[in-house]
């Protein structure tokens, strides 16, 4: 445990500084996404959004990367994110914006023909894909209600609406 809080106070220290720092990843958990041996680049932000990619401390404190899928106000005012790995069936537990180290701009992907590819998080083809795969996975861990779900969901509703839109213009 405490090996795990200094590495994560050093990488804080870091990203606090305004460097942006490369990691490779390791596990499953943002499969297919995101696989292990690729690497990443975090960097630290003012904003976090719907969609991002984020690199934390669990309730474990154990280091972890994964998706925000949506944010909320406790209480007291203090923001919550919501977390969830694309591949892993169950939330994270509510995390507070000051657990978070950094938010993922780049994918270093293998490509076994290719050498690597390089993925720019906050294109916008990247930043449409994020959003997919969060309403992919709301309704997926919410089946009875996924008919309903748009209506019970503020940030679901404005993203329908986004796309009624543009798809009616």
């Amino acid at each position: 445990m405490k090996a795990t809080a200094d590495l994560s106070s050093l990488l804080n220290d870091i990203l606090h500084s305004g460097a942006a720092l490369r990691i490779k990843v390791t596990g499953t958990s943002m499969a297919p996404f995101i696989r292990g041996g690729e690497t990443v680049t975090l960097v630290r932000s003012a904003q976090y959004r719907t969609g991002d990619l984020v690199f934390f401390n669990n309730h474990q404190s154990r280091l972890t990367l994964h998706r925000i899928i949506c944010s909320r106000r406790n209480h007291s005012g203090n923001r919550l994110f919501q977390t969830k790995g694309d591949a892993v069936g169950y939330f994270d537990n509510p995390l507070p914006v000051d657990q978070i180290l950094g938010k993922v701009i780049e994918i270093e992907k293998k490509a076994p023909f290719f050498g690597c590819s390089l993925i720019r998080i906050s294109s916008p083809f990247w930043r449409l894909t994020s959003r997919f795969i969060v309403i992919k996975t709301l309704f997926q861990n919410h089946p009875i209600y996924a008919m309903a779900r748009p209506y019970f969901n503020p940030q679901l509703v404005n993203l329908y609406r986004a796309f009624r839109v543009r798809l009616t213009a």
